[in-house]
């Protein structure tokens, strides 16, 4: 498997296509919840190793970031779940990315 390098950096000119702004509170009170959003990306650059046999990593840019809410997100992982089972084969694990709390249990 390929890998790809992600980027995101969103200026004055572009902050408007960056929605996680709107949930900064909740990000900063709430840091290990999982979140679902859209996000919109294209191929930036790839840089190829020569030294490697010329493998070839892109790197990506997020262009535009949404935040879904709960009843949305439901919608948006039952896509994600689709698509994870078309690419892999494999049923998405539900609780892969278990969360935190601050003492190392489960939350």
């Amino acid at each position: 498997m390929s890998s790809v390098n992600i980027s995101a950096k969103f200026d004055k000119d572009t902050s408007l296509y960056n929605g996680l702004g709107s949930i900064a509170e909740d990000l900063i009170d709430n840091p290990h919840v999982l979140r679902t959003a859209v996000v919109t990306y294209e191929t930036s650059f790839s840089k190829r190793d020569f030294q490697n046999g010329g493998v070839e990593t892109p790197t990506i840019r997020i262009v535009q970031i949404e935040p879904l809410s709960e009843g949305d997100a439901v919608e948006a992982k039952a896509l994600q779940a689709k698509a994870f089972k078309a690419r892999t084969g494999n049923a998405l694990q539900d609780d892969l990315f278990s969360t935190q709390n601050d003492d190392g249990d489960e939350g």
